[in-house]
């Protein structure tokens, strides 16, 4: 007896019989083709079952694939906005230069300019204490020449 088995659609398992049989099948075949018929059984469920487990692991898989698009979506999106802070930052650093330079400028300037006008200052005050001196000097000698003509 041989069983030729085509797993179509359903998994049914076709069994054919080549010969001719005469008379009753005996015990010992009888024993044989339920054990035959058991083991197919066993089988077609192991087949199911793991039919089920790929169509799990491809849906899984499907899934994941979903998932993985998602986040390459986010990775680009997350680069371009790393990107452009990144730019961002460039120009920031540039302008903050600019302004530092600028500054460093000015206050060189100042620093030269500070240290005339304290050294103008310095000459006014001495001018000016001289200026003050004259004229108390001057003063006196009107004070003195009122005393002398009265």
């Amino acid at each position: 007896m041989t069983f030729i088995s085509g797993i179509p659609d359903g998994f049914d398992l076709i069994p054919l019989w080549e010969g001719k049989t005469t008379g009753p099948p005996s015990n010992h075949c009888e024993a044989h083709l339920l054990a035959v018929t058991t083991e197919i059984e066993a089988l077609k469920q192991a087949l199911l079952e793991k039919h089920n487990q790929i169509i799990a692991m491809e849906t899984a898989c499907i899934q994941e694939t979903e998932r993985q698009v998602e986040l390459e979506d986010s990775v680009i999106a997350w680069q371009d906005k790393y990107d452009r802070l990144y730019e961002s930052h460039k120009r920031v650093q540039k302008v903050n230069q600019s302004l530092e330079d600028k500054l460093l400028k000015l206050v060189d300037r100042n620093s030269g300019e500070r240290a005339q006008l304290t050294s103008d200052v310095a000459t006014l005050s001495v001018r000016l204490a001289q200026a003050n001196f004259n004229i108390a000097k001057l003063q006196r000698e009107i004070a003195t020449d009122k005393s002398v003509q009265v």
